[in-house]
């Protein structure tokens, strides 16, 4: 995953308009159970070919 798509993702703006609007619903909708309750979301490199996601709703006051 090159470090362009990488930051598209950890915006905060829409995921879809990473991928030219086809893909990224799925994303999209992952930010939004995580960010729900006050929780963050944060993709991250995983060497060599994979994806990191972490999930954190340790600030969340329902944690």
């Amino acid at each position: 995953m090159d470090a362009a798509w990488l930051v598209a993702l950890n915006r905060t703006a829409d995921v879809s308009s990473t991928q030219g609007g086809e893909h990224g619903l799925g994303l999209k909708l992952v930010r939004q159970i995580a960010k729900a309750p006050g929780g963050t979301i944060q993709f991250q490199q995983a060497v060599p070919y994979r994806l990191k996601i972490c999930v954190d709703f340790s600030k969340s006051p329902i944690s």
